[in-house]
């Protein structure tokens, strides 16, 4: 018995540009996924993956590649509990790929099966940004148009995330089938500043083009009414203790941005909402 891993994702920016081969800006968190893998230990395939959903890209890898697989059992296991947000989908193909292709991670190859296992051609293609983050690891910038997959260093010690869970999200596969065409000259714009506040790096920059960010979010009717009146309160909240954070959105997962020493005050408020955080 041996365990693959693999980190767990946030969308800082970027997640719909990528779907035009635009940038995107991801940050890998803890704690990570696992893949549990052991030898068949009997005579009859396992036809039941725990952790890993009928249909998903990893069971139609695995079902695509039945003669290696039908000697393993395997066990996915979320430590987010089955919130989502957090990358489960992407983190479940990645660790199966990687087991079959015998622990190597070429690119190229690994973002044409993804798509090919990923998509029925219905709506827009997943991206595969967030495949590429979790198999990179850290704060990853991607572009595909660029040719670009870097990981940056986190230039300000004075600021951390706190990313939590309100619950309320259509799944990403069902949003890609249904989202309309969207024009990407502001958000391109935006994203160009975040990228450019972390290379340079200007604190005040970076903080401004997320809250930009969030808001261009709202503006295009991107983000759950629940979402928006859960972090709505908080950030109100927030500012009448004096607090600094900034907000954005993505699927269940939402993430903040504030100084290091009001973290636990944030991760507490959020609890005594009943978010998860």
């Amino acid at each position: 018995m041996f365990k693959l891993s693999c980190p767990g994702k946030i969308f800082l920016a970027g997640e719909y540009l990528a779907l035009k081969g635009g940038g995107s800006l991801a940050l890998c968190v803890e704690p990570r996924f696992e893949l549990v893998v052991r030898k068949q230990s009997s005579l009859e395939v396992q036809t039941e993956r725990p952790g890993i959903p009928r249909g998903s890209p990893a069971d139609r890898y695995i079902e695509k590649n039945r003669d290696f697989f039908k000697k393993l059992e395997l066990k996915f296991l979320d430590p987010y509990m089955g919130r989502g947000g957090f990358g489960a989908s992407s983190a479940q193909f990645l660790l199966v790929y990687f087991l079959r292709n015998e622990f190597h991670l070429a690119l190229s190859p690994l973002m044409e099966v993804y798509h090919n296992n990923s998509w029925d051609g219905q709506g827009w293609a997943p991206s595969g940004a967030d495949v590429l983050a979790q198999s990179r690891g850290g704060l990853v910038f991607g572009s595909r148009t660029r040719g670009v997959l870097e990981q940056l260093p986190w230039p300000f010690p004075d600021l951390d995330f706190v990313a939590f869970s309100t619950g309320t999200k259509i799944p990403t596969h069902e949003h890609l089938k249904t989202l309309s065409d969207f024009s990407e000259e502001s958000l391109s714009m935006i994203l160009s500043r975040i990228e450019g506040a972390l290379r340079e790096p200007n604190r005040v920059e970076f903080l401004n083009g997320i809250r930009e960010w969030a808001e261009e979010f709202v503006k295009r009717g991107w983000v759950h009414g629940q979402t928006f009146r859960v972090f709505k309160d908080f950030t109100r909240r927030s500012t009448r203790a004096r607090g600094q954070g900034v907000w954005s959105p993505w699927g269940r997962c939402d993430f903040s941005i504030s100084r290091v020493s009001r973290t636990g005050w944030f991760s507490q408020r959020l609890a005594d909402r009943e978010v998860w955080a």
